[in-house]
């Protein structure tokens, strides 16, 4: 029978690992220590649920949560007390229509989708650096991956492994064989072999659209991007089976609507019930009021046109793309049209989230942030566009429970910036303080 005492050698390593164990259990910031937590203290902080401005207010985070946020917080013993100063406390922006992987400029073109796979994932990961540090703490990127470049991303920065937003993704494009052309461009890409890149996943009929639909989801897809923007690729069967598809899987769709008098693609989409509609070209006053009555959210995307009507003739807006007299003149009519639209749909009811369409070029990070200020500009309030991105966009995206508003049991998804945006919607291209899930990113 073998000797069961421990040996001398054994019991000696034994104490050793009991002390290091012991020692990490004691230690501050130890998963058994108690979290004294961290106390920001705020000139204001903006309750964007029940749109009002505590003055001055302090918020307690402990662990990744909020735990507490009021004008009269009490001192919490150990905490960390980081003071802000004139500072507004807001929580975390969200902007629920990026394309993270979609960098070569403001126009996508043939330079764009010649890029592997890798060489998009890294760019993704930078900008989506540069997107938390601006102050957005969640982002959707709609489409455009190359393969699943952004979902691995998602998965990397949920992880921990590198810092980035949290990301909702819809890795491409979906829409029917029955339509040849998508913004201008060819969007049937060539057969070829396997590793082809398909921006744009295309099929016909009811069963091949849930297929693929299906397969989207299996690889990891949050959300399916519908691309048929005329409404003259997908019947109303087909998008139908989208929606049905997507919901058994629990997931979500939205659709892209471009600038079509009849809205054939905004009426086939909210028939089918899908869960937004980017880009705000719908000016059929009972299109949005069917919105409203069915809580499908209206992402805008104003800044996208802004920025181009901004830009001088012969500005390089990707990679051998010059913006040119003729486009350049379509913008302001463009513009006009998707700032009056918001304001319809706010006047109506319609749910709007914040959503800047923003593309990245190599030598600049587009400022996604000036989407609040468009979006207060069409409404005409600023309650509107801060609500927009941050409770409005939680809520889309099925997270209002734990994102979008500093409450108690929330995530610490926090930003601070000189100044009141309530007052000065400016305030929010100032940001200079960023906590995501507890941890502070920027100070």
């Amino acid at each position: 029978m073998p000797n069961l005492r421990p040996s001398k050698q054994a019991g000696s390593v034994a104490r050793f690992l009991g002390l290091i164990v012991a020692a990490w259990l004691a230690a501050p910031g130890s998963a058994a220590a108690e979290d004294a937590g961290v106390v920001l203290q705020c000139a204001r902080v903006i309750d964007v649920e029940r749109r009002e401005v505590l003055e001055p207010a302090a918020v307690l985070v402990r662990g990744n949560r909020i735990e507490a946020v009021g004008t009269d917080l009490a001192e919490s013993e150990g905490a960390t007390r980081v003071d802000l100063g004139d500072r507004s406390c807001a929580p975390g922006f969200m902007d629920t229509h990026v394309h993270l992987a979609h960098d070569g400029g403001v126009i996508a073109n043939a330079v764009t989708y010649s890029r592997s796979a890798s060489w998009r994932a890294l760019r993704s990961l930078a900008n989506a650096r540069a997107m938390l540090h601006r102050g957005f703490t969640t982002v959707r990127s709609l489409g455009f991956d190359r393969y699943f470049e952004t979902v691995d991303l998602r998965d990397a920065i949920a992880r921990g492994e590198h810092q980035g937003p949290r990301i909702f993704v819809a890795p491409h494009g979906v829409q029917g064989e029955g339509s040849a052309t998508f913004l201008g461009k060819r969007a049937v890409f060539p057969e070829g072999p396997v590793d082809d890149p398909r921006f744009v996943r295309m099929g016909t009929g009811p069963v091949e659209m849930r297929r693929i639909v299906a397969q989207e989801i299996s690889y990891g897809a949050d959300w399916i991007k519908l691309l048929d923007a005329f409404g003259t690729s997908m019947t109303a069967e087909d998008m139908n089976a989208v929606v049905a598809e997507a919901r058994r899987h629990g997931k979500q769709v939205s659709q892209h609507v471009t600038a079509d008098p009849e809205h054939k693609a905004a009426k086939l989409a909210v028939a089918a019930g899908v869960d937004s509609i980017e880009h705000a070209f719908i000016t059929d006053p009972e299109v949005l009021r069917e919105m409203a009555r069915k809580d499908i959210h209206y992402v805008p995307t104003i800044w996208i046109i802004d920025y181009i009507a901004r830009q001088p003739p012969g500005s390089v807006l990707s990679e051998g793309f010059v913006l040119d007299g003729t486009m350049l003149a379509s913008m302001a009519p463009l513009l006009a049209v998707l700032k009056e639209s918001t304001r319809l749909a706010h006047e109506l009811g319609v749910p709007i989230a914040l959503g800047s369409d923003t593309v990245f070029g190599p030598d600049r990070i587009a400022d996604a942030v000036e989407e609040f200020r468009l979006v207060a500009e069409a409404t005409g309030d600023n309650w509107t566009a801060l609500r927009a991105g941050t409770i409005v966009a939680a809520e889309m995206l099925e997270r209002g429970t734990d994102l979008g508003s500093i409450a108690p049991g929330k995530l610490a998804d926090i930003v601070a910036m000189p100044g009141n945006p309530v007052e000065d919607i400016g305030a929010t291209e100032r940001v200079d303080f960023v906590m995501k899930d507890g941890a502070i990113i920027r100070r």
